[in-house]
C-alpha cells in the first residue's frame, strides 16, 4: 500500500486552518490502494495555530506535529524540513488557508499513475480563487495569471519563469529523495520550494497538469504570495536582475542533484548552454556564450530578454554554487 503525506507548514494560521485541516480529512480515497496522512511544521506561530493542531490530533491518529515546530525556517527552510522528517512514496504541497476539493488526492494519484515513478515526477493543477469567506471570485489562478491551458511548457519555459503554486502540487518519492540532497541553507534561499522542485522534476520531462481546479485558494490580505500577477515597470532594472539571479541560483542548485542518465538529451544541452552562460565574467564571453548556443536555447526567448541578461547581469556570485 502506497504512502501519501500531505506537507503543511503553518504560521499564525488560525484563523482559516481549521477550514483547510477538515477538508483534507474529508478526502474521498481508495482506502485499499493508500493511506493519506497529515504532517504540519509549524514555523513559530504566535497565536492558537498548535492549539487547533493538537486538538485535531487528538480526533484523527492521521495528523502528526513534527517535534521540531515552534523554530521560524521560512516558507522555504519550513518545507525543507518536512520533506526531509517525512517518509512517504508522494508528498502533496499544502498551505494553512486554502481548501482542498474532495476529489483532489484521487484525481492526482490517477494521473501519477500514467507515468514513470523511477525518476521524479511532479503533477500539478489549476486553482479556483476564494475570498476570505470561501466564496469563488469567478476566476481561476491561470486566467488571473494570463496563462493559457495550452501553453507548452517545457524546460525552457520554467528554467525563466514560474507556472507551478505549491497549494496545487504533488511529487514522488524519488523527487523528494533528490531534492533534500540540496543543502537546507541553499534551499531556504531559493525562490520559493514549489518553482525550484517544478523545475527539478521538468528536467526530466516528467511533470503533468491537471486542466482542472482542484483547490479553493484563498485570497486575503496575510497571503505570502496571492494570486494577482505581481506588475513591475519595464525600467525596473534592480528587481529583473534579483529575479534572474535567482532563477540561475535555482536552476545551478538543481544541478547538482541530478542524475544526469534519466535527463532527455534536449534538456541536458539547454542545461549546458545555461552553464555556459553563467560562467562567463565578460560581456563579450556572454555574447559568444548566446551566438553558440542561440538555437539550443536563447531563440525560445523574446530578444529584450535576452538583451537584458547581456547588458546587465553579472553571475559572479554565483561562483561558489557551481
Amino acid at each position: 500500500m502506497k504512502k501519501v503525506a500531505v506537507i503543511m507548514s503553518t504560521y499564525n494560521g488560525r484563523k482559516y486552518l481549521s477550514e483547510q485541516i477538515e477538508s483534507i480529512l474529508n478526502q474521498k480515497i481508495d482506502s485499499d490502494e493508500y493511506t493519506l496522512d497529515l504532517y504540519i511544521r509549524d514555523d513559530g506561530s504566535c497565536d492558537e495555530t498548535e492549539s487547533i493542531v493538537t486538538t485535531y490530533m487528538t480526533r484523527s491518529e492521521n495528523i502528526h506535529l513534527l517535534q521540531n515546530s515552534g523554530t521560524n525556517l521560512g516558507v522555504q527552510g519550513s518545507f525543507y524540513s518536512l520533506m526531509r522528517c517525512v517518509e512517504a512514496d508522494y508528498y502533496f504541497f499544502c498551505d494553512q488557508d486554502d481548501v482542498w476539493f474532495y476529489n483532489k488526492v484521487t484525481t492526482f494519484m490517477n494521473e501519477f499513475k500514467k507515468h514513470c515513478d523511477k525518476i521524479p515526477c511532479g503533477v500539478y493543477s489549476d486553482l479556483s480563487l476564494i475570498d476570505t469567506e470561501g466564496k469563488a471570485l469567478g476566476k481561476t489562478m491561470m486566467q488571473e495569471q494570463g496563462w493559457s491551458y495550452d501553453e507548452k511548457r517545457d524546460l525552457s519555459l520554467l528554467m525563466f519563469n514560474t507556472r507551478v503554486t505549491g497549494a496545487a502540487f504533488a511529487i514522488n518519492r524519488a523527487a523528494r529523495d533528490e531534492v533534500i540532497r540540496i543543502d537546507a541553507r541553499k534551499f531556504s534561499s531559493v525562490l520559493m520550494h514549489d518553482s525550484i522542485i517544478a523545475l527539478l522534476t521538468q528536467v526530466y520531462d516528467n511533470l503533468y497538469f491537471i486542466p482542472k481546479t482542484l483547490v479553493g485558494y484563498r485570497q486575503h490580505e496575510n497571503n505570502v504570495l496571492g494570486a494577482a500577477p505581481q506588475k513591475h515597470s519595464q525600467f525596473e532594472i534592480g528587481f529583473k536582475k534579483n529575479h534572474y539571479r535567482h532563477l540561475f541560483h535555482d536552476l545551478m542548485l538543481v544541478i547538482q542533484v541530478l542524475n544526469w542518465t534519466n535527463v532527455p538529451n534536449t534538456n541536458m544541452t539547454m542545461i549546458r548552454a545555461t552553464q555556459d552562460f553563467v560562467k562567463q565574467q565578460s560581456f563579450r564571453g556572454r555574447v559568444a556564450s548566446i551566438f553558440k548556443n542561440y538555437k539550443c536555447l536563447w531563440d525560445k526567448f523574446r530578444l529584450r530578454h535576452v538583451v537584458f541578461l547581456l547588458v546587465f547581469y553579472r553571475y559572479a556570485n554565483l561562483s561558489k554554487i557551481q
